[in-house]
């Protein structure tokens, strides 16, 4: 929340009013004895920056202006959405731009290994080194140029605008943390797997068992499918739990966390597997995401010319991604 904090200080007059506009702190306000939407008022900012006219010409001239005002905006909404979608399980920093991405690792007995994503579907092991977690780096884009024209044009709202570019991100990122995930919870002990039709019976005894390797505490992850196998004793708050979220939030008095799904439409695969509850010992999220530096805005830089001419630029922003594995932990496979 302090980086959140510090990026909102940081925000230029117009940079407040596109944020305001976003959150809908403001929908109109008075200037010069007149009351004007705050949309529109954004509106004529961005025209502003660009000299009154928004055509191919004056954005050539004062696009870098533009490129300030999208990329601070999104620098905090994407933080912010960042934090909520993921907190459950997820560590969120921020780093300055150059700045050495470290996480610190409290407990090295439950958890000697991380899982690093290299933004290329694939990953490797490494062995903690004192309390460090390695991370790797990668830039994740998405193209807004359509939706900032008819932005422009007063089709869409500003709102519209950041939430289309803020859920390409988040898929992006949701699909790195899936990958890294799947493939870093592969192998435990034989006595720490369950292969089996569903059964609460087995679950607690996983459950104790993971407990007793450990001497912590644990809690159980799964994607909502896997999780909705889960039913624990009938109780109203539990009927209620499968009526709001399609799971138990609470088994036995054990957490349960949801992981993030994705689908590859091209390899018809989901990213993380429906039929797996992973146990695991509690005391560190156990994924570790840090932004280098603010979001950036970009133009398109393939070489390629647009027939129509239409203004196109890129958002880009560098990521680090890795995920701690633990020692110990519990696979219960549903079959």
């Amino acid at each position: 929340m302090g980086d959140v904090i510090m990026a909102l200080a940081k925000l230029t007059d117009v940079q407040k009013l596109a944020l305001d506009c976003y959150n809908k702190k403001i929908e109109k306000f008075s200037h010069e004895g007149k009351e004007i939407m705050a949309e529109d008022a954004l509106r004529n900012e961005i025209l502003g920056l660009v000299g009154g006219n928004w055509d191919y010409y004056s954005y050539q001239e004062n696009k870098h202006k533009v490129f300030r005002l999208i990329s601070e905006v999104l620098t905090v909404k994407m933080n912010e959405l960042t934090q909520e979608s993921f907190a459950d399980f997820c560590e969120v920093r921020d780093y300055a731009l150059g700045d050495r991405v470290e996480f610190t690792v409290k407990n090295t007995d439950l958890f000697k290994v991380s899982n690093i994503a290299d933004g290329k579907n694939s990953t490797r092991r490494q062995r903690l080194l004192g309390k460090k977690v390695p991370t790797v780096a990668y830039k994740m884009a998405v193209a807004i140029y359509e939706e900032f024209d008819r932005f422009i044009a007063g089709r869409i709202d500003f709102r519209e605008l950041v939430d289309r570019a803020a859920a390409s991100f988040q898929h992006e990122i949701a699909m790195q943390i899936a990958n890294a995930i799947q493939t870093a919870y592969t192998n435990t002990h034989e006595n720490l797997k369950v292969s089996s039709t569903y059964s609460d019976a087995e679950l607690r005894k996983l459950i104790a068992k993971v407990k007793g390797a450990t001497g912590q505490e644990v809690v159980i992850y799964g994607t909502p499918t896997a999780l909705g196998h889960v039913e624990g004793a009938a109780a109203l708050a539990t009927l209620d739990d499968k009526r709001n979220y399609g799971y138990t939030k609470i088994f036995d008095g054990v957490q349960m966390l949801e992981l993030p799904q994705t689908y590859n439409v091209e390899a018809d695969e989901f990213g993380i597997k429906d039929d797996v509850l992973l146990v695991l010992p509690v005391g560190e999220k156990i994924v570790k995401l840090g932004f280098e530096g603010d979001l950036m805005t970009i133009e398109n830089t393939d070489g390629t010319v647009r027939d129509d001419q239409q203004i196109e630029f890129f958002m880009q922003r560098k990521m680090h991604l890795g995920v701690l594995v633990a020692s110990r932990f519990g696979a219960y496979e549903i079959v």
